[in-house]
């Protein structure tokens, strides 16, 4: 909708704790859905649709089932090392004796995990809209304009 009118659109949701923070082990952040739609002088404009996790839950289950093992640096364990046997992370998924890592990756800023906020369904602070306008104004996006926007 809001690349219709000519505007950046930005949407995010929260999710139950199942990535670790960064040098954590412990499920504490959700893996909060994010999108993004930017109008663009393309044909198409840029749409983002992803998770602040490097996996899914449904990935893991793929594997599993084909039998095969997941990627060293998905999934953490309680002892702070990575993880791969699928069957065993399912179920320690469930119990927090896993977690899935961040986006960004073990050991690794964890960029997107400051979406966890409690405020998630809160008006954007006046500190963040104009951190946000700088970013837009840095990235040469001025023609673009938020919804708090005037």
């Amino acid at each position: 909708m809001a690349i219709k009118e000519g505007m950046i659109g930005i949407t995010g949701t929260n999710a139950r704790p199942s990535i670790a923070p960064t040098f954590g082990v412990e499920n504490m952040l959700g893996t909060n859905p994010l999108t993004f739609g930017i109008p663009s002088d393309e044909e198409f404009p840029f749409v983002l649709d992803c998770a602040t996790s490097i996996t899914q839950r449904g990935k893991i289950e793929f594997y599993d089932r084909a039998g095969k093992e997941i990627p060293p640096g998905w999934v953490i364990g309680q002892d702070g090392k990575t993880r791969t046997d699928t069957h065993q992370i399912l179920q320690d998924l469930k119990t927090g004796k896993a977690a899935l890592a961040p986006l960004g990756g073990i050991g690794e800023k964890e960029y997107l995990a400051w979406l966890d906020r409690k405020d998630k369904g809160a008006p954007i602070n006046q500190n963040l809209q104009q951190q946000i306008i700088t970013l837009k104004e840095e990235l040469g996006l001025t023609q673009y304009k938020f919804p708090f926007e005037k």
